[in-house]
């Protein structure tokens, strides 16, 4: 039985951000606040076992993956899966309705154990309250929903029946690891069109792999294989459903493939979650995704990439008061034209690249954060505008403070230039910062960069101020009275006059 997360992550949370003053707009985010809105009654009446292969609002990518798994095991369930047509249930209830053990089974009290596939249909309620949910990792025992999920104070994790553990993963080469089917397929949350969930106060452990659609762990994502002019293909019915939702508030989550993943999702909260030990990213909101609060999180030690990343148009974000350490990748990420986002108040140290990297990504505010000890620079702007970089200490990293560039991406023969545009423009200010002790110059320029310099503390940061196009300019921004601030361009020691009220 799991009770709560091996350490209170609220709590800890409380602890480390304490210097820092509670808004009331946080008041809210608490498990009792969203305790009460689990519904108290389970009046769930249909439950039924049918072929996977009859929902036409699955995907069909999910479906072949399945399938094929299926085939390569032996397994002869060949695509069962348990449908909830309508009502509220919850697990004890299910397996009663069921009365199918080999299916669903109470193996010792509150300790339940899936061995099919679950879907949840736009009128079903899934309640997982005060219970450990082991999903069998040979059946793929995935639950995609597109009704309500409610999971409080309990474990979802992977199970091997035959180890009787999570089922520990190989381990992959970093050339390998996201490629499709190299991982063994396991167990995934899916909330699609039309779902919410909540989630409090839960652990959820192992799950997730490299499939072709959104079945990285734990996911809210839109996305449909369908044909757009197929009549019969029911895409422009599930399309009308609205963008998943949902509030996750002090949970942990760990060992999945990625810790959190989202295609399409809408005003999403996450505050005080700990991403931990994850494969790939620990968080990682993706393709237009919207309004997204990320709050007072941990991402940790995400095995191959990045604590925190956005990508892919993910506007009107925030991530405020988060804490992203021992990452492979960068601390914190913007990437892919995500605008109109605020990055404040963070600490991210220790990471083995940039601890906020800006990437091909305009009209973005980094303020009031702590970068230090990462093994590239403190932050990192490249072919991005309109970027405002204040009051943040970049303090001992292994680059530079600062670095800010333009790159020519054609090279990039991953990248798909028509999805994701970018100008090979960089436009920043850069005030009121403190920028030390970094292994290279406090700040660097490459490229055509605009950059705004006003009142920032360079102490500590030895003969090498600065480095790149700014290099030559020393004296200029040294000597500049602290009142006043100076505009930068490559090729001229000064492109414009500029008062402090210059804005990128």
């Amino acid at each position: 039985m799991f009770g709560s997360s091996p350490i209170n992550s609220l709590w800890m949370l409380s602890l480390i951000f304490s210097f820092w003053s509670v808004a009331d707009e946080w008041s809210k985010f608490t498990p009792d606040n969203y305790r009460q809105q689990i519904p108290d009654k389970r009046d769930g009446q249909r439950v039924e076992i049918h072929q996977l292969s009859t929902y036409y609002s699955f995907n069909s990518a999910n479906y072949y993956e399945l399938m094929s798994t299926l085939r390569h095991g032996g397994d002869p369930h060949s695509g069962e899966v348990i449908y909830l047509g309508r009502g509220h249930f919850d697990l004890k209830q299910l397996a009663t309705k069921l009365e199918r053990p080999d299916i669903l089974s109470e193996v010792s009290p509150g300790v339940f154990f899936l061995r099919r596939p679950m879907y949840l249909s736009p009128m079903t309620t899934l309640v997982l309250q005060d219970v450990e949910l082991r999903l069998s990792i040979p059946d793929v025992a995935f639950i995609a929903y597109r009704g309500e999920l409610f999971v409080d104070s309990s474990l979802i994790t992977s199970w091997d029946p035959e180890r009787r553990d999570w089922g520990p993963r190989k381990q992959y080469e970093k050339k390998d690891v996201l490629k499709f089917r190299v991982g063994q397929a396991r167990p995934y949350l899916l909330g699609m069109r039309g779902s919410k969930s909540i989630m409090i106060s839960s652990k959820i452990y192992g799950l997730g792999y490299q499939g072709q659609s959104s079945s990285f762990g734990l996911a809210l994502s839109t996305r449909v294989h369908g044909r757009e002019n197929d009549p019969l293909s029911l895409y422009h019915f599930w399309e009308a459903l609205p963008e998943p939702t949902g509030v996750f508030v002090g949970n942990w989550i760990e060992q999945c493939f990625f810790g959190f993943f989202t295609n399409r999702a809408n005003r999403v909260s996450l505050v005080g979650n700990v991403f931990k030990d994850n494969v790939v990213y620990n968080f990682d909101p993706h393709d237009f995704s919207n309004h997204l609060l990320i709050a007072r999180n941990i991402a940790v030690g995400a095995k191959f990439s990045h604590g925190f990343i956005i990508s892919r148009e993910v506007d009107h974000s925030r991530l405020i008061e988060n804490m992203s350490l021992a990452n492979a990748g960068a601390g914190i990420m913007l990437d892919r034209n995500s605008r109109h986002t605020q990055v404040y108040r963070n600490l991210s140290f220790a990471n083995g690249h940039d601890g906020i990297s800006v990437l091909e990504s305009d009209q973005n505010d980094i303020q009031n954060n702590i970068s230090f000890g990462n093994g590239n620079n403190g932050i990192l702007i490249r072919n991005s505008a309109g970027i405002h970089v204040r009051n943040n200490m970049l303090w001992r990293n292994g680059r530079f403070g600062l670095e800010a560039s333009t790159q020519d991406l054609s090279h990039h023969s991953h990248r798909d230039l028509k999805l994701d545009p970018y100008l090979q423009i960089t436009r920043l200010e850069v005030k009121y910062n403190r920028i030390g002790y970094n292994l290279g110059a406090a700040l660097t320029s490459k490229g055509r960069v605009q950059i705004f310099l006003q009142e920032n503390d360079y102490s500590g940061s030895g003969s090498a101020f600065f480095g790149g196009d700014l290099g030559a300019l020393k004296s200029d921004i040294l000597e500049q009275k602290t009142n006043e601030g100076l505009w930068f361009c490559p090729g001229s020691k000064v492109c414009l006059e500029a008062s402090s009220s210059s804005s990128p």
